[in-house]
């Protein structure tokens, strides 16, 4: 039977989903609600809150980016300060950080905004199971390479998007999966890795590698009984690792999964036009020495690695 269309929506309201980098020795992690803690990443020693009320962050490596949902920052380390962007303020209903070619952005809407200049592309149309344009009520996953900005969707019953904007040539791409969506993605050095999930009347899972056009490179069948809430790259190693339900998994070169560790508990989310259950983690990071980085949607951060899982002192 043939499933009724599902008209997205897009609120105008700003809602940002936690939000993590490492960056100068630190771990920071944004609540999306404004504050901005940290720890140091070696000791994982609470430290204290950075000044101001971002509600997410992220980095290039080099610089450090907030927003508060309507500009964007640069922090500066030597003022202990966030220094704005000067230009017009972002469109209404911002809800997911990325810096895209050293440029901070932001899903607005239906569409991505670039602080540096105010260029906004709108998101194409689609008419598949769903109809409509934009991400929803927010991205379920953002992630950046280069001039490439990544997005993942998901809608429930009704499967979701991979979506794929080169802002340097101003060109969208796109994958769509009827059943399954986007939990997790992750840049290997040459392809987009991608966690696709499912959690209805019963879970499934895979993992995809996408080439730049989104086009599918590689993948396997998916795994029943199974559900990725979470993929991120080992730096140092270029391996992959995810959540796959409570459990810390490395993701083999046929795109199986190889249990490393239980990380405890995790809440998991309310998923949206369906029955089950959605990932119910914002971000998963590898901070070195083979420890993990995992902050849950609601709940305290937890650093995983050698067997361990412990939630991140507060100061």
């Amino acid at each position: 039977m043939m499933l009724p269309a599902l008209a997205v929506m897009v609120l105008a309201a700003s809602t940002f989903k936690p939000t993590a980098v490492v960056f100068g020795g630190h771990l920071l992690v944004a609540d999306g609600a404004g504050a901005v803690r940290s720890w140091s990443a070696k000791e994982l020693a609470p430290e204290a809150q950075l000044p101001g009320a971002m509600q997410a962050i992220a980095s290039d490596g080099g610089t450090l980016w907030g927003t508060e949902g309507h500009h964007a920052f640069r922090w500066s380390d030597a003022d202990r300060a966030w220094k704005q962007l000067t230009g017009k303020p972002a469109p209404a209903g911002c809800n997911a950080f990325a810096v895209v070619g050293g440029a901070p952005v932001a899903t607005c809407g239906p569409g991505v905004f670039r602080f540096t200049d105010g260029r906004y592309w709108d998101a194409p149309e689609f008419h598949d199971q769903i109809k409509g344009r934009g991400f929803g009520e927010s991205p379920q996953a953002i992630a950046a390479h280069d001039a490439q900005l990544a997005i993942g969707t998901g809608f429930g019953e009704w499967g979701g998007y991979l979506w794929l904007l080169d802002t340097a040539k101003g060109e969208w791409s796109r994958f769509y999966d009827d059943l399954a969506y986007v939990n997790g993605i992750a840049w290997n050095g040459q392809k987009w890795a991608v966690a696709w999930s499912m959690s209805h009347m019963s879970a499934s899972a895979q993992v995809r590698l996408h080439s730049v056009d989104a086009k599918v490179a590689l993948e396997d069948k998916p795994r029943e009984r199974a559900y990725l809430r979470a993929i991120a790259v080992e730096p140092a190693s270029r391996a992959l690792f995810a959540i796959e339900q409570n459990e810390l998994v490395r993701v083999d070169d046929k795109l199986g999964f190889e249990k490393v560790q239980s990380i405890g508990t995790v809440k998991y989310a309310s998923e949206r036009n369906a029955v089950g259950v959605a990932s119910g983690v914002a971000a998963l990071l590898a901070i070195g020495d083979g420890r993990w980085l995992v902050v849950p949607v609601a709940g305290q951060p937890l650093v995983v690695g050698g067997g361990k899982s412990a939630v991140l002192a507060e100061k």
